[in-house]
């Protein structure tokens, strides 16, 4: 802002002086005319303008913020003060009498079982099946040893009371429902009811080796009677 007003009075400045030297030479050639000496006029001095300063900003203040107000609670009613109980008196209690554990009896050690007797026959007989057949009465059965394998060449006898005495030998009897030791005893063509007995004996003497097998056949053939029944001699 200083510096325009400074060139502004400077130019000023060199036009009056051009104007004053303009006018001497005037005056030089204008030598009859008479002189008129112009009265200086005063150069105004340059004015000089405030800068405005600026003024400072206000800082924003911290608009406070409303507090709840508190909700007023109930006041508690006070509650009547209970009676004094009376207190009871402590009883004496009894202490209980130490108990003696209850000695143990002795106990009778069980003998252990006796062995199993051994059979007094080499052989033991039972009947294992039977059959109801219209054409035949008949009792045939296997001898096996102790291992389940067929023994043949045992004898066996049969009769049935008020009969003759039958003999046979393990492997004469050979078919799909018996073994290598198989045999059979064929009593009748048709049914007939009869008590037969069987069992292992001796050739030599006679002697009997195993229990005697009782079969009780059927004189009918319906479904359920005996008629035919299988026999098994094992060896003990």
């Amino acid at each position: 802002m200083d510096k325009p007003r400074e060139i502004l009075s400077l130019l000023v400045l060199v036009a009056i002086l051009a104007v004053l030297a303009v006018g001497c030479g005037l005056s030089g050639n204008l030598a009859q005319a008479p002189q008129y000496t112009p009265t200086p006029t005063k150069t105004p001095k340059p004015t000089f303008t405030p800068t405005p300063q600026a003024t400072p900003t206000p800082v924003p203040t911290n608009t406070p913020v409303a507090t709840p107000t508190p909700v007023p609670t109930d006041t508690p009613v006070a509650s009547p003060t209970p009676e004094p109980t009376d207190t009871p008196v402590p009883t004496n209690t009894p202490r209980p009498r130490p108990t003696r554990p209850p000695r143990p009896r002795p106990t009778n050690t069980p003998a252990p079982p006796p062995p199993t007797p051994k059979p007094a026959l080499p052989y033991s007989g039972q009947i294992v099946q039977t059959f109801a057949n219209c054409g035949l009465t008949q009792v045939f059965g296997v001898v096996l040893d102790r291992g389940g394998n067929p023994k043949p060449g045992v004898t066996i006898r049969g009769w049935w009371e008020g009969g003759p005495v039958l003999t046979t030998v393990a492997g004469q009897y050979v078919r799909p429902e018996t073994n290598e030791a198989g045999w059979d005893f064929v009593l009748n063509n048709v049914p007939v009811g009869l008590v037969f007995h069987v069992e292992v004996y001796r050739k030599e003497d006679g002697a009997r080796l195993s229990n005697t097998v009782t079969v009780r056949t059927s004189g009918t053939c319906n479904p359920g009677d005996v008629n035919v029944a299988k026999v098994v001699f094992r060896e003990n």
